[in-house]
Order: C-alpha cells, then structure tokens, then sequence
C-alpha cells in the first residue's frame, strides 16, 4: 500500500497510442458459456457490439449446455449482432474443466492468428519510451486491465466486496507491475495468439486456468503491461455462500499452482526475483489463513484447559516469552 500511494514514478507505466486502422491487430474476443441465462449473455454481446475497435471478431462458445430454451436466444441473439459475432453450441465436448476446454476448442477457429481479447479499444507503450524492436508498442506477452464490477450498490454487502477487490486491483497489480509481475485473470485481458500456443494453452488440471497461464507466460521470458483502468463490469457474488465459494476456488487453485511450479518458483527458471517474490508472497497467505485458523482453535482450547485445569495448564505467553525485565518480585 505504501509503495502504491508514495512511489509515484512508475518505470512501467503505460499510456494509449493511437494507430491507424490498417496497422491495428485483429482481435479474437472468445466468450465461453455453460448455462448462462440468455438475458445476462445478450448484454455481453451487446456490449462488446458497440466496441468501436475496427478489427475483431468474437467467438460465443456454448459448451454443453442442455437445454435448448437456455442456448438457443443465445445463438439468435449472436445472429443478430453482426457478421462479427459467430455462434458454436459443443455437446458432448469432453472436458475436466468447462472454461479452458472451451476456451481451447475457439483457437482453431479464430479467422486471424493475432489476439485473444476480453475487450481491446487502445494500443498501449511505455512513458517515455522510443518504440523501437527492443521496446514493442505492445508487451510481447500481456495486457491486463482491472476486472471490475457493476453492481456495488445493491447492498452492503456488495459494497463491502468491492472495496476489498479494488484492493487489488489497484494496489496490489500495480505494484507487480513494477516488476513484471501481474497475476492474469480471464476478465479483460489480451494475449498473443503465438504465445497462448506456445505455453500450452490454458491447463485443464488448474482450477484457476488464467492465473496459471500467466505464469507460463512469465517462465517462456514474456512481458506483460497491467493498465489500472476500467473498461467494463461484471457481476459479484450475490451471497456470503456464494463469495466463500469464489475464494475457495481461488485458494485451492494457487495451491495447484504453487505445488505444479514449485521448480520455477524455488529453483532454475526464467522467473526473476521479483515475479518469484510476488507470486510467493501472493499466494503462500492461502496457507497462512488456513495455520491462523488451527491456531485460534487451539488457543481457545488452551484457553478452556487453563479454566478447567489452572494448577497444570500454563498461559502460553510463559513459553513464547523471550524478554524478562529485572524485578524484585518473585514472578513476572
């Protein structure tokens, strides 16, 4: 937080660079759905039809969804949108995780082998910075914006949430910035075709898929840009159930991927030191949340063994005490 609100010289800050048409990339917005309710994906697609960017594309994948009155107004609502927007319902795609099995089934069939996009309206450089083949117009690997939401004001519950998101977003992703350090979600994010084939794809053993491909992406020598603005909202969790559900996943996925690169991350790879910190210090407090709560457990049971057994249970402080200053008294 300090280093976020003091720091204010920024060495990889990054601002738009307008371009014009002809030298812009194609983009490939892949939108992956098992489900969904057909109003909440029409206004997906409806926003990503008023992009004003001239050269995308967007992919709507349906994967398995079972129902035809859930997927079908999904698929007329694609028609609909433009020759921009094509529509696939997979069933059977056999998958261990939906999202990057889905995700994986749209590269082939992407009509440019340039971006995959959740949203691209700007180029982005460096401040500062002479564009040149050593510094690219765009990161060789990434670009990040913040995953933002639009539904803060429904109670306080969500008003809560969403400050503890922005927290995030825009103290912690900007401090990894620094080092070249983000950690990649699916919501607003862009990534080079070539590089996406090149680590693999998304991993379907992952329980958080985007987080892991991001780090792939920084152990083949990538670069990634994070540009702390907003462009669109999703939705938060409705229920405390619903958010513990959320954290959990995220939780047992940066274990999955603590213990899958743990040789990159301890050992010889293309992490520097500064992603090897970040990534460490980001995702080992999963664990240390899950220590505090066995603590608390003990020590409240510590606490009812010294009420019930006072002349053979110790307070714990005795035992943990490393200073003593020099007293008349018999006991401290």
């Amino acid at each position: 937080m300090a280093e976020a609100q003091w720091v204010t010289m920024r060495r990889r800050a990054f601002e738009p660079l307008r371009a014009d048409d002809a030298d812009l990339p194609m983009v490939s917005v892949q939108v992956p759905s098992y489900d969904e309710p057909p109003e909440m994906l029409k206004e997906t697609l409806d926003a990503l039809a008023r992009l004003d960017y001239p050269r995308f594309e967007v992919l709507v994948i349906d994967n398995n969804t079972p129902d035809e009155a859930t997927w079908k107004p999904s698929k007329h609502t694609a028609r609909d949108s433009g020759s921009r927007f094509r529509f696939f319902h997979v069933s059977p795609l056999p998958v261990s995780r939906p999202a990057p099995s889905t995700s994986r089934y749209a590269i082939p069939r992407q009509r440019r082998r340039w971006w995959r996009s959740s949203t691209a309206t700007t180029w982005w450089t460096r401040t500062g910075c002479v564009i040149s083949p050593r510094c690219s117009p765009i990161p060789d690997g990434v670009v990040q914006a913040p995953q933002d939401y639009r539904d803060a004001d429904g109670n306080a519950f969500k008003a809560m949430c969403h400050a503890e998101y922005r927290g995030f977003f825009y103290i912690g992703m900007i401090t990894r910035n620094e080092r070249n350090a983000i950690i990649q979600h699916g919501t607003m994010t862009m990534i080079r075709r070539r590089v996406l084939e090149q680590v693999g794809a998304w991993s379907e053993w992952c329980i958080t898929e985007d987080a892991e491909l991001g780090l792939k992406v920084f152990e083949a020598g990538y670069e990634a840009a994070y540009i702390p603005r907003s462009y669109g909202g999703g939705l938060m969790p409705d229920t405390l159930l619903d958010y513990k559900k959320q954290r959990f996943r995220w939780a047992y996925g940066a274990v999955q991927i603590l213990k899958h690169h743990s040789r990159s991350l301890f050992g010889k790879s293309g992490l520097t030191l500064g992603q090897r910190y970040h990534f460490l210090a980001g995702w080992l407090p999963w664990l240390s949340d899950g220590f505090n709560l066995v603590f608390n457990i003990a020590a409240m049971g510590w606490s009812v063994a010294m009420a019930m057994f006072p002349s053979s249970i110790d307070p714990p402080l005795m035992i943990f005490s490393a200073l003593r200053w020099p007293c008349s008294c018999s006991s401290w």
